[in-house]
């Protein structure tokens, strides 16, 4: 299959309910627990979610109005990368996990992973044992039970592990210190492990940018990211100036996917309830700084 059809797919998937936050779950995916699904807020585990307020909605609707024609933008951020390649890349090597389906077994991995930082009451490891009304979905106890792998209990659909090391401290100062945060639910650092298929996050749905990524080092020589216009299907490489490694797009509005050339690169994802002023500040200044094409 061309990459071409694989992003007509992908297009056709994300135009049902393009828009709909009550379609969306991160916490069942490689993004882990979050402070959102089903279009409401998850302050922990252990209590009932309530909805998304509208002025909350009513901000992002107004940005998505303002940039729906940003296609894609390069940050101004300062450049984020590793203190020590080397120390990081042994440290991967031993602590990430591939991340996979617990429920597909014909599932093929494109990514491995690790959750460097997480907000503790989104309780990482059991977060999605809760209903939206905060109620148990399964017998904690059978998780400590000498259960065959058809009747162990599944918690979440995607597999993924949280490796916290001092190591990471200075990268998560620089995100809170950049990124257009409110609140944080968590950080992860992927590593793609072949061709990653174009793809919606499930995250936010807006049409203005909401995906902020950091390449924190990529061996290749060419933009290996792209996207690709969930109306039009113009597909775009992400090719970064030298003074930023950190790029935006709009999870509403575009698919996104990942050559694999066998080079290494680890992509930092941040998953947050962002604020619209930092937001629209971070956009212009940028917009301002790098003139992307699409605006």
């Amino acid at each position: 299959m061309t990459n071409a059809n694989l992003i007509a797919q992908a297009r056709a998937c994300a135009k049902v309910d393009q828009f709909d936050l009550t379609k969306f779950d991160p916490g069942q995916t490689k993004l882990g627990p979050c402070h959102w699904f089903d279009g409401r807020w998850t302050s922990s585990s252990w209590y009932p979610s309530y909805p998304i307020f509208p002025q909350y909605t009513k901000a992002f609707e107004a940005l998505g109005n303002e940039y729906q024609d940003l296609d894609w933008c390069p940050l101004d951020i300062p450049r984020i990368e590793f203190n020590d390649l080397a120390e990081f890349q042994d440290l991967w090597k031993q602590n990430s996990a591939t991340i996979t389906s617990l429920v597909d077994p014909d599932y093929v991995p494109e990514w491995r992973g690790a959750h460097i930082h997480c907000f503790g009451v989104l309780d990482f490891s059991l977060h999605d044992a809760y209903d939206i009304h905060g109620k148990l979905t399964i017998k904690l106890s059978d998780l400590d039970k000498d259960l065959g792998p058809q009747e162990r209990p599944v918690i979440g659909t995607t597999s993924r592990k949280i490796f916290k090391h001092r190591f990471f401290n200075d990268i998560i100062a620089q995100v809170m210190d950049h990124y257009p945060i409110h609140t944080l639910s968590n950080i992860l650092i992927l590593e793609p492990i072949q061709d990653v298929a174009p793809h919606r996050e499930q995250s936010w749905a807006w049409r203005c940018p909401t995906e902020f990524r950091t390449m924190l080092y990529d061996a290749n020589t060419q933009p290996t990211v792209y996207i690709s216009d969930v109306e039009t299907g113009e597909t775009t490489y992400m090719d970064l100036p030298q003074t930023t490694n950190t790029f935006c797009w709009s999870n509403g509005t575009k698919v996104y996917g990942v050559d694999y050339h066998g080079k290494p690169s680890y992509q930092l994802v941040v998953n947050a309830i962002w604020d619209s002023n930092k937001i629209r500040d971070l956009l212009e200044r940028s917009i301002s700084k790098y003139k992307p094409g699409g605006v």
